[in-house]
Formats: C-alpha cells, sequence, structure tokens
C-alpha cells in the first residue's frame, strides 16, 4: 500500500515539473497594425485554452520555435516589404507549424497552405517541375498578396486573417459592418474561431522569440539562375545536397526551372551563420567573397564595411498627421519646446503611466525637443541589423532614436548596465550578439567627430522640417542660433528654462515605493525640471525609496483667480484637452488647474475656461 502512494506522488510530482514554468497570459487587450483589440473574459479563457494547449508539450512546442527562429527573419523581411503588419507572421505557425511539404486534409500545401488555384490566383508556379508553395520566399509573397487584397476590400487586418480561411464571401457572413475602417474592435466569445487561433499563436510564441536561441540553422537567401542544379548549389557553398533539397522541396526536378530565376534558402551551420543573422544575401552580394563555385562568408565582412553614411542607419521619419511620426512600425512623435510629459501622453491618447513605460522612462527626464516619443510599446528590434554607438549618445536615445525597447537592446548586446556602451561599440538591433562573438569597435569618421560647418536647415529631412509649424519654427530662432546640429543625429536639445524659483524656500518629501519624480511634482503643483535642479538629481537614474527631496513650494501667483477674466471655450466633437491646449497656446497644467480638473477626460459642449492674457 506505501508503495502504491509512493508511486502515486512521484508520479504527480513528475507530471507537475514536466509542465512549463509560465505560460504566457491572454492580455484583455492587443494592438495589431494600429487596431485596438478589446478581449472580454469569455474570451479571453477560450484563447487561454489555446495557448496552454501550445504550450502542453515542452519538447514539441521547442522543436516549433527552432523553426519559427529560422523562418522568420525571412518572413518579417517580404511582409515589412510588402506593408503587411508584421505580426501577421504568426498566422503561419497556425497553417503549417513552417513544415514546407504539410498537406491539409482539403488538399492545401505549403508553408501556408494554398490549394492550386489560390496559389496560381497569387502568382504562384504549381506543376510537375517546381511547387512554390513549399518556398518561403514565394509563398509568402503570395500570402501577402492574398491578405492585401482581402485588407484593401475590409480595411480591418482581423477580417483580412478571418478571410484567409474563409474566403471573402465566408467572411462575409462573420463580419460586423461597424468594424470596417475601425481603430478599436471587440473580440468576444462568438468572434469566428479562427481569428482567436490566430491570436492565441500570437500569445504563445512572442513572448519567447527572445529568450532563448533554439535554431539549428540559419537560412541564408540565395538568387537560383536559370537551369542551376541543386547539387552545384550545395556543392558552391559546402552544404549536404540532400540537406539543402530538404530546406528547398518545390525544386522537383533539382534543378531551376529555365523560366526565371527563384529564390532559394541556403542552410548554414548555426555557429558560422549567427554572425550574418538576418542579413539578406545575394549571389551577387558584396558580402560574399570568392569565385562562384566558392564562396566563404564572414562576420568580417559585414562590420568592416559598415557605412557611416547609410541612410539605413537612420530611421525615416513618417510623417502622419500634424507632428505625428511611425519609426518601425510604431506611432510616436516629435517632441517640441513646449512638450511636456502629460502633453505628450495626451497627444497619444494613453495615461501617462503607459506613456513612461513605452518610452522606457522613470519621470525623472527631461523632455527632449526633436526627439521620438512613443504612443505604443517599442518593438523587440530595429528594421535594421547594426548600429555603431557615436559621440554623446546614450543607449537610451538609441532605443528611442530605433523605437526598440530599452532592455531589449540590453539583451541583444548583453549589457548589464545601460552605461556598459563606449563610442565606436557596434550594438546589435535585430538579433542576440552570440556568445562566442566578441565586441567590435570602429573608430568613427573624423567628419562625424569634427564636423566641419553646422549643417543648415534646408539639409535636414523633409520630414523632420515639416514636423514644425511656422509659429513654432518663429519660437525657436533664438535657441536654433546657438544649438548645433549634429551631423549625424538629425534632431536638436534645448536647454531647460530657467525656472525662477525661491530655494530658500522648500519642504521635504520622502520617496515611497512606486513614485516617480513626475508624479511628486503634479502632487505638489511644480515642475519636476525645479526639483531636479534643486536637489542635483542625475537624470539618467532611479529614484530610490527613502531618498528626501526638497519641494520648492508651488507660486501663488494665480491664486486670486476670481480676480482674472477668463473667456468660455465650448467642447467640440472629437476635441482634446491637449488640442484646446495649444489652440490657445497654454499648458494642460494651466488648463486642468482653471477648470478644477483631475483628469483629461472632457466631453462635447462641455464649457472649459480660459485665461484671457
Amino acid at each position: 500500500m506505501s508503495l502504491r502512494i509512493f508511486s502515486t506522488l512521484a508520479a504527480i510530482f513528475l507530471l507537475c515539473f514536466s509542465l512549463p514554468a509560465q505560460t504566457p497570459r491572454v492580455p484583455s487587450s492587443l494592438e495589431i497594425s494600429g487596431l485596438k483589440l478589446h478581449i472580454n473574459e469569455k474570451a479571453r479563457k477560450q484563447i487561454q485554452a489555446d495557448v496552454d494547449a501550445l504550450h502542453r508539450s515542452p519538447s514539441y512546442f521547442d522543436k516549433k520555435l527552432a523553426r519559427v527562429q529560422m523562418y522568420f527573419p525571412i518572413i518579417e523581411r517580404i511582409l515589412n516589404e510588402e506593408n503587411v503588419p508584421e505580426e501577421i507572421k504568426y498566422l503561419v505557425i497556425q497553417e503549417s507549424a513552417l513544415i514546407p511539404d504539410a498537406v491539409s486534409s482539403s488538399n492545401a500545401v505549403g508553408f501556408w497552405q494554398f490549394k492550386v488555384p489560390a496559389a496560381r490566383e497569387v502568382g504562384l508556379r504549381v506543376d510537375h517541375i517546381v511547387d512554390e508553395r513549399m518556398n518561403i520566399v514565394s509563398s509568402t509573397q503570395g500570402a501577402a498578396r492574398y491578405l492585401k487584397k482581402n485588407h484593401l476590400y475590409f480595411k480591418n487586418w482581423i477580417y483580412a486573417i478571418m478571410a484567409y480561411q474563409t474566403g471573402r464571401g465566408g467572411a462575409e457572413k462573420h463580419i460586423k459592418r461597424k468594424y470596417i475602417g475601425a481603430n478599436k474592435m471587440d473580440i468576444d466569445q462568438h468572434t469566428y474561431w479562427y481569428v482567436k487561433k490566430f491570436l492565441a499563436h500570437l500569445i504563445a510564441f512572442q513572448s519567447e522569440l527572445d529568450k532563448r536561441d533554439l535554431a539549428p540553422l540559419f537560412l541564408m537567401e540565395y538568387e537560383g539562375k536559370k537551369n542551376e542544379k541543386l547539387k552545384n548549389i550545395a556543392d558552391s557553398f559546402n552544404v549536404d545536397k540532400e540537406l539543402l533539397e530538404s530546406y528547398n522541396k518545390g525544386f522537383k526536378k533539382g534543378l531551376v526551372p529555365p523560366d526565371k530565376s527563384y529564390a532559394l534558402v541556403i542552410p548554414m551551420d548555426a555557429s558560422k551563420a549567427k554572425r550574418i543573422a538576418g542579413r539578406k544575401i545575394r549571389s551577387d552580394h558584396s558580402g560574399i567573397n570568392g569565385d562562384q563555385n566558392q564562396r566563404t562568408f564572414a562576420y568580417k565582412a559585414i562590420v568592416d564595411k559598415y557605412d557611416f553614411a547609410n541612410a539605413r542607419l537612420f530611421p525615416e521619419l513618417e510623417k502622419k498627421e500634424g507632428k505625428d511620426t511611425k519609426i518601425n512600425r510604431r506611432k510616436g512623435t516629435l517632441a517640441d519646446g513646449r512638450s511636456t510629459i502629460d502633453m505628450l501622453a495626451l497627444q497619444g491618447d494613453i495615461s501617462v503611466e503607459k506613456f513612461m513605460k513605452f518610452n522606457d522612462m522613470t519621470g525623472v527626464e527631461q523632455i527632449q525637443r526633436g526627439k521620438p516619443y512613443y504612443f505604443q510599446r517599442k518593438r523587440n528590434k530595429a528594421s535594421t541589423h547594426y548600429h555603431v554607438v557615436l559621440p554623446g549618445e546614450t543607449l537610451w536615445g538609441i532605443s528611442q532614436k530605433y523605437g526598440v525597447k530599452l532592455k531589449s537592446l540590453m539583451r541583444k548586446n548583453r549589457l548589464e548596465k545601460e552605461s556598459d556602451i563606449k563610442t565606436g561599440l557596434l550594438l546589435w538591433m535585430r538579433y542576440i550578439r552570440p556568445a562566442d562573438t566578441p565586441p567590435v569597435y570602429h573608430d568613427i569618421p573624423e567628419k562625424i567627430l569634427h564636423p566641419k560647418k553646422q549643417i543648415a536647415s534646408s539639409e535636414l529631412p523633409s520630414q523632420a522640417k515639416s514636423a514644425y509649424s511656422p509659429k513654432e519654427k518663429a519660437d525657436e530662432h533664438a535657441i536654433s542660433e546657438k544649438s548645433k546640429v549634429d551631423d549625424v543625429e538629425q534632431y536638436t536639445t534645448v536647454e531647460p528654462k530657467k525656472t525662477g524659483f525661491n530655494p530658500s524656500k522648500t519642504i521635504i518629501h520622502t520617496v515611497k515605493s512606486g513614485e516617480t519624480l513626475y508624479g511628486i511634482s503634479l502632487k505638489y503643483g511644480v515642475e519636476h525640471s525645479e526639483i531636479v535642479e534643486i536637489n542635483q538629481l542625475n537624470t539618467s537614474e532611479n529614484l530610490a525609496i527613502g531618498t528626501d527631496l526638497k519641494i520648492p513650494q508651488a507660486k501663488t501667483a494665480r491664486a486670486s483667480h476670481n480676480k482674472e477674466e477668463y473667456i468660455i471655450h465650448i467642447v467640440k466633437p472629437e476635441e482634446t484637452l491637449y488640442g484646446i491646449a495649444r489652440q490657445y497656446e497654454v499648458s494642460v497644467k494651466d488648463l486642468m488647474e482653471w477648470n478644477n480638473k483631475t483628469d483629461f477626460a472632457i466631453k462635447p459642449l462641455q464649457q472649459l475656461k480660459i485665461l484671457k492674457r
């Protein structure tokens, strides 16, 4: 009897420890390419059940994750080129688990599970010589075309995903017209099952991508020429022929068809491939050394040819509305001289807490003119692969420039502290620097270290120039006379304005758990820059619990509001507190004070007092 009890307990113990340590939890909201999804409790439970099922077998999950890490760099590149949201890459896991010759019960084939008519409709060749459904490059391009076609009709990426499985006619039975072209959408227990499965795959794999590197091989893209034999390609790259064929199953005759060139993937040993991870290489690329029959690849070819003048070095600012921009496919803005944390949070229609979290801020930082700030979570990787640290750059500034999470950037470069960077360091921006690859440092070109002349405003990017109105440009004239525009940085910073507070009149505040400098400044009605100045704080460090801060007493110049004259503004539909403050050239803080408001909420026809000037 005791032996049976012991056996039962042992089995339970082993079962418990065979389960994953922590399965990702389904959030109540998600965002896909600007479409905010609100997931109700019943839908969350349904999606969570699918997430748990995907994680139930750790070994099977890891096998899928290994294939994901091999193929995703290619899929990401193609989706970006086709202007399809990168999040849709998780759909391919749901479709085929990235098995190239997967066949469904309805005879759909390949990575993206096309039937023959649908494949030919999106331009894929399917015959006895080649089947591009089994080609990761061609099939992803075809899937992107199909998804874009559906999105053009529904103006909703979730409905485009639904139509991928049902067809446009089938999707019509399940859609709600109010969500066509909408920027918000509810996901509930009645949402079509395929959509909830997609969200489950996104949640299950998204958090695991950068945690562990399981990819056994690196897949390099190669453009096969007409009639080129796979055997010759294998010999040229010193790759086993059978291994090459297993990753290029669509070529049924062992050669590239004679009608055109086709994309292939070359599986490379992981120990070498990590050194050029994610880089797209064609047969005539400068990263390839040697002749046609003996190609070799070296990490040195990349780092030695790092081009400081390359336009891809810096993100392009894509102007949307007003000062809104997009960097790394994340919405944000370029701060102007009047921006504060609360004003930027209002502009992005998010809370101050979310704004600070999205921008890796603690509350002690000054908003810097011309710098990008984000209204969405930054991404885990940049659109470019490398960046060399320039004089005066900080890791936080680089993370903002490229729209990459600060912690992710530190993890990719194996940094323990933000201060562990020096001028000339080559930072990895998309993938984790391999443990066996030492840090590389570059000599900075003389023209960057010592620019000969100040760049004229006409030389700045057109999107960056258009981010300011004529009025603001005039206001900034005095500042721009004194400030230098860095040859490479292309943004300017502004010295904080003199506050004029009396340092002799202060009170003491002891910092408590969870408090930020910004929150403390709001509590006492003073500018956080005043607290920084009077306490000589280092804005790159967090506030320590128990620190005694001197707080300058708030000014009393506006205490007699009843003696001041006001005008009345009637709130119109779609107006925000931020927009009204900008309209009257006042601060949001003043506007809230004049109207005794404690939050940013306003509604149409509400009357707001504006102090006459």
